[in-house]
């Protein structure tokens, strides 16, 4: 990368973070806090060699613990601020998917096989129909994730809670000698990136500060090229890779890393000295879902989920990373420069 691209980059970063600043999101003073988090709960590890040893550094989509000689892959996440959307719609049995997926999303990026989750629903006031609509989404969740919902926890807060707040933990299982962390990437290695079916469940406390309080969009504002209303794409449920990754693992030989890139992850990946990777050079293959073939040659599979972010910033410019930076590809360009691998 050339010092001109890279002072193109360092000046997109900062104007993507004070936007998301803009939006309320503070990503400066989390990882600030998150550091210390990390200086401080690292104590608790156990030794190397003992039960239940951590076998990563924080940092990764996910962790593994070594449990007599097996990798239990864990992670945690939840939908965010998707939960505003849903109350301000009254439609709450979607966003259940979305609390599966942005944990098992994780979990596969470690080379796991995710087994198994429990939830946590914080809500202000408990309403039966509520809680049932929920479930159905992570019940649905679970089966297209190949899970099960082990158990979980409801919490009444009223005072603290407005409206409500949905996250999960997972566990997968993963040989301790099969863990994947991006050990062996080099110049040259190709790329997939796996288109997203929408904006997913990270980012939305920007998308809502795009839409809703500079733009003063309504939830039933249509653009055309949405073809739905603005709630129901903003409701959209965000894609489970599981059945993807699994067969590409398994039909693939010398894959070395996998991303669950949502939000501003992308920008950072770019921007990252230890990922190395351009814009202007990478080789992408777009490849949908169950259309791998086993002869593709293919070392590093990093899946991006940027691509309907470009048919809205048309309207808003809700990711100025990629309506700023001259080179990076445009969702039609990458559509008619990606080709399946043979």
């Amino acid at each position: 990368m050339t010092s001109g691209l890279k002072t193109k980059s360092r000046e997109t970063v900062a104007t993507y973070q004070e936007r998301y600043t803009d939006a309320g999101v503070n990503s400066d003073e989390a990882d600030a806090g998150l550091k210390k988090l990390t200086r401080r709960i690292v104590e608790t590890w156990p030794a190397p060699d003992s039960m239940g040893a951590v076998k990563l550094d924080i940092g990764y989509f996910a962790n593994v613990i070594d449990i007599c000689g097996q990798g239990i892959a864990i992670s945690t996440d939840g939908i965010g601020s998707k939960a505003m959307i849903a109350t301000m719609l009254e439609k709450y049995d979607t966003v259940g998917i979305d609390c599966v997926a942005m944990n098992v999303n994780d979990i596969i990026c470690v080379g796991a096989k995710p087994v198994s989750m429990v939830d946590y629903i914080a809500i202000e006031k408990v309403e039966a129909g509520i809680l049932d609509a929920i479930s159905v989404g992570l019940c649905v969740g679970a089966k297209t994730a190949g899970i099960s919902i082990s158990g979980g926890e409801t919490a009444q807060l009223k005072g603290m809670v407005k409206g409500f707040d949905l996250a999960g933990t997972a566990i997968g299982h993963i040989a301790l000698d099969k863990i994947l962390i991006g050990r062996n990437i080099n110049q040259g290695d190709v790329v997939i990136g796996v288109e997203s079916n929408g904006v997913h469940s990270n980012g939305l406390t920007l998308a809502r500060y795009a839409f809703f309080e500079k733009n003063k969009y309504k939830l039933s504002h249509r653009f055309e090229e949405l073809g739905v209303d603005l709630g129901t794409e903003l409701l959209r449920p965000t894609h489970i890779y599981v059945q993807e990754a699994l067969e590409l693992l398994s039909q693939v030989p010398g894959v070395k890393a996998l991303a669950h890139i949502t939000s501003d992850g992308f920008l950072k990946a770019t921007s990252s000295t230890r990922c190395r990777l351009s814009l202007r050079s990478f080789q992408l293959f777009n490849v949908s879902a169950m259309s791998m073939k086993p002869r593709c040659s293919l070392s590093t599979i990093w899946g991006l989920d940027f691509a309907p972010s470009c048919r809205l910033r048309t309207r808003i410019e809700l990711w100025p990373f990629l309506a700023a930076r001259a080179s990076a590809p445009t969702a039609s360009a990458l559509r008619s420069q990606t080709r399946l691998a043979e």
